[in-house]
């Protein structure tokens, strides 16, 4: 259980303020839901655990029930901080991705199938009748959570990765323009242009080693498996995002020293 409030708090590293839209008011109401979902598992699970100590102290009819009562209540508090955050993944993955082709669309349907069954794991429990048939149902979700923990990576992943593609295609038409100047240049004066170009051919590189870093972390993403190594491999993609993320950095430095040439030559 602890694990998998600590999974969200920190797959949740996305939810950096922008300007609000619509479609940003709407995930900023439900990442609100998520944290006060989270605030009530927590609570629920602090008396789960006082009532437990009781029940297996004192082993009474009494205590059981009082223990079937604040089980149900914490597994449903853990069902719901779970659901809201698929929830504002889906959104924020609508917000990051915006056109939607066959690998988001299917992503979307897992996302609901996800939120759908814990809606219905929220109902089951509510009607568990004994202490027993509560564990029983909760171990269903433990195991249901392999499958949602895969879902999360994937998401995050095409979320990080889309970010990380629109850098790449602004620096890519930053290059594009830059290179239109300095053929200008070049036609008036070639040996000015010289050293213009081998900055210009720099950025490219740069913008190549990129492209080639962001196709791995793709490949890797949508490689992920249920039962795989599926936390070590969304870390490799996600530096090697990382590493994409510098080498644009490293593109756009070589492009401002153009622009500096250019403007003070």
């Amino acid at each position: 259980m602890k694990r998998l409030l600590i999974i969200l708090l920190i797959s949740l590293f996305f939810s950096i303020v922008s300007p609000i839209s619509a479609q940003e008011f709407d995930y900023q109401h439900a990442y609100q839901n998520y944290l006060d979902s989270c605030n009530q598992y927590r609570e629920s699970h602090d008396k789960y655990v006082i009532v437990k100590d009781q029940y297996l102290t004192y082993q009474t009819l009494t205590s059981k029930n009082k223990a079937l009562i604040a089980t149900r209540e914490m597994l449903e508090k853990r069902s719901q901080a779970l659901r809201t955050y698929l929830t504002a993944l889906r959104i924020q993955l609508a917000k990051a991705t915006g056109v939607i082709g066959d690998q988001i669309n299917s992503l979307y349907m897992k996302l609901d199938k996800q939120i759908d069954y814990f809606v219905k794991h929220e109902d089951s429990l509510t009607s568990a009748p004994t202490l027993e048939k509560a564990l029983e149902i909760s171990a269903e979700f433990e195991n249901k959570y392999l499958e949602t923990e895969t879902i999360i990576y994937q998401a995050l992943g095409e979320i990080i990765g889309a970010n990380e593609a629109k850098l790449y295609h602004r620096t890519y038409q930053l290059i594009s323009e830059t290179e239109k100047k300095v053929l200008e240049i070049k036609e008036k004066n070639e040996k000015k242009a010289s050293l213009l170009e081998n900055w210009l051919s720099e950025a490219q590189k740069k913008l190549g080693e990129s492209q080639e870093k962001q196709h791995y972390a793709e490949t890797t993403i949508r490689n992920l498996k249920v039962g795989g190594k599926t936390g070590k491999n969304f870390e490799e993609a996600q530096f090697a995002l990382k590493e994409s993320n510098q080498h644009l950095k490293e593109a756009v430095f070589y492009l401002k020293e153009i622009i500096q040439k250019i403007k003070y030559d």
